[in-house]
């Protein structure tokens, strides 16, 4: 009940790319660079402009982790909060420290 600090920490997954395999061969030409930026950057924007650490959370929640839905399918073999190291009854958006 002493530390009042509240974190909020957004994880923003690459998303598979069109071009893209599940053996995560990446382009590294230019273009290819400058595709995956793209990505990363438009996801990445409407993340912050949903603004999740503005909604109600439980006073006692010190770190609060975001997990929002990529613009395009994850590039893993795992929706984001299923992978066998993170999986639980939690919320596929939010999650809480443990």
């Amino acid at each position: 009940y002493a530390c009042r600090t509240r974190m909020h920490v957004m994880r923003l997954l690459a998303p598979r790319l069109d071009n893209e395999s599940h053996i995560k061969d990446i382009d590294f030409s230019p273009e290819g660079i400058k595709t995956r930026w793209d990505a990363g950057y438009k996801d990445t924007k409407r993340a912050l402009e949903a603004q999740a650490w503005l909604e109600d959370f439980d006073e006692l929640e010190g770190v609060i982790l975001h997990e929002p839905e990529p613009g395009a399918e994850p590039a893993t073999e795992f929706e984001p909060g299923t992978a066998p190291e993170t999986a639980g009854e939690r919320s596929p958006n939010r999650r809480t420290a443990e």
